[in-house]
């Protein structure tokens, strides 16, 4: 750039072959150089000596202050050589001190500020910026909002829930008992294709996570959480609004007691089968495996439900699969509280579950409910070890070593501060939309960045990357074509 572009900026950042060779203000870069043997001549652009001088050819600029053959040559020597300078020293300090008591409005916000930062001194130290809570409680809002921006698929949910429960309430109205098992069957097995359509919602958010979590923005395990606890609004109205008219149109017992039973059996089982798709999708290298692997798993679990092929017809080599399906324990618990109840004597209600090949006992119907959940927390724990184990879609990031081992706890603490004088909002008058923001200081501290070869080899672009900027200030970031500026960019913005 030319002398006038480069008198606009406030500070000069100076990278080469991933070193940084200097970040201080622009008006003491020439100074800085002069001290270390390199003078610029007066006929000479600022920018082009300073290009020439860290890119190795800095020799015919000597002014005689530094014995020829200790002048700085690599990208190393530079960046040893601005670690030195009082510059990075006044940098290294402002990012290890975070925050001064000038920094905040009154007084109040500085104790609450430091007592932040005194809590933080105070932890263990962890990888991830928030605690386990506070992190999967921002996974949940930003989940939620994903679903909140799609209303044509949460109004179609329940607009089918709507069609799909005054269909079978129309076709099994007041039908005869002997159909139950058969009616039941189909009420609890549709939630199967409701769950199928997981498969393609967490594929389509499965490479944003690929690329966050190992930039430690959360825990596997808050990511699993919130995907699965975000859909428990969603399967409770259309558990609710399928199960209500298809319950009191078919003739099923018109109690209280049994239709909360009927309900809550309906609710356990949708969010058992959609965790056990989501795991599928997790443990899928594609979306088309992930569907075919839930098209045979549907299949399996129609066919040993106890509806198709009754219980006591199916081999002995495949009665595993039986007490294994989740779609079987629901059948069982539902049937078993319909016929529990006062409008068949006991001896019909024996009769018609040993057609059914149903076992006895009221007892099953709550441990079904249990079974029912314990898959439901089953499927979900197996989701998260496989977003964390399994990677199928790799990802180059970065690598950033925000603690170096030598230094000490405080030095380790950041908190973001608001620029002096600031306001709560600024707004901008610029040219096309006026957005509010909040000033804020970027900090970054040993940032290093690798891409990995395709040989395997892994490379390192960024090397110990130290800087501090102020908002209000701008910077120019310079350095020789291939010295990192673009990576640098990239990085930063993530």
């Amino acid at each position: 750039p030319t002398p006038e572009v480069v008198e606009q900026f406030d500070d000069i950042l100076m990278v080469n072959e991933g070193h940084m060779v200097y970040h201080g203000p622009r008006t003491e870069i020439l100074d800085y150089f002069d001290e270390r043997g390199f003078s610029c001549p007066p006929r000479v652009d600022p920018a082009d000596f300073l290009i020439e001088v860290t890119s190795g050819r800095g020799h015919r600029y000597s002014n005689g202050k530094v014995e020829k053959k200790d002048l700085a040559v690599t990208s190393e020597d530079f960046n040893n050589l601005f670690c030195q300078s009082i510059i990075y020293k006044k940098t290294h300090e402002a990012i290890s001190k975070g925050f001064n008591e000038h920094q905040f409005e009154n007084p109040e916000d500085f104790q609450k500020a430091k007592s932040v930062a005194n809590l933080a001194r105070s932890k263990q130290k962890s990888e991830f910026g928030l605690a386990f809570v506070p992190s999967t409680l921002l996974l949940l809002n930003r989940q939620k909002l994903i679903w909140l921006r799609d209303p044509p698929l949460l109004w179609g949910k329940l607009f089918e829930a709507l069609i799909v429960g005054l269909v079978l309430g129309m076709i099994y109205f007041n039908v005869n008992s002997t159909y139950y098992l058969r009616m039941i069957f189909f009420s609890i097995a549709l939630f199967q294709r409701q769950a199928w359509q997981q498969i393609t919602i967490s594929f389509q958010l499965r490479g944003v996570f690929y690329k966050q979590r190992p930039r430690n923005f959360f825990r596997t395990m808050s990511y699993a959480i919130a995907e699965t606890v975000v859909q428990i609004p969603v399967n409770l109205s259309v558990s609710f609004i399928l199960g209500t008219f298809f319950y009191f149109m078919s003739g099923l017992t018109r109690t209280f007691e049994k239709y909360i039973v009927f309900f809550l059996v309906l609710v356990c089982f949708q969010h058992a089968i959609g965790a056990y798709m989501t795991m599928l999708s997790s443990l899928s290298p594609s979306i088309t495996v992930g569907q075919a692997l839930a098209g045979i798993s549907v299949s399996f679990f129609l066919l040993f439900s106890g509806n198709i092929i009754l219980a006591d017809l199916i081999p002995n080599y495949w009665i595993w699969m039986y007490w294994f399906n989740p779609l079987a324990w629901a059948l069982r618990s539902n049937m078993l509280s319909e016929f529990s109840s006062d409008r068949y004597t006991p001896a019909q209600s024996a009769k018609f579950l040993d057609s059914f090949s149903i076992s006895e006992g009221t007892e099953y119907i709550w441990f079904g409910i249990g079974i029912l959940l314990a898959y439901y927390l089953f499927f979900t724990t197996l989701n998260g070890l496989a977003l964390h184990f399994i990677r199928y879609e790799k990802y180059k990031g970065v690598s950033v070593k925000a603690m170096t081992d030598n230094a000490s706890e405080e030095d380790n603490v950041y908190v973001e501060v608001r620029t002096p004088g600031a306001g709560d909002v600024v707004q901008t008058k610029a040219r096309g939309a006026g957005l509010p923001f909040t000033p804020s200081n970027l900090c970054i501290k040993d940032l290093e960045y690798f891409v990995t070869l395709p040989s395997g080899e892994e490379k390192q672009l960024l090397r110990g990357i130290t800087a501090h900027f102020e908002p209000g200030r701008m910077v120019a970031l310079m350095g020789a074509t291939g010295a990192g500026k673009t990576t640098l960019m990239d990085v930063i913005a993530g």
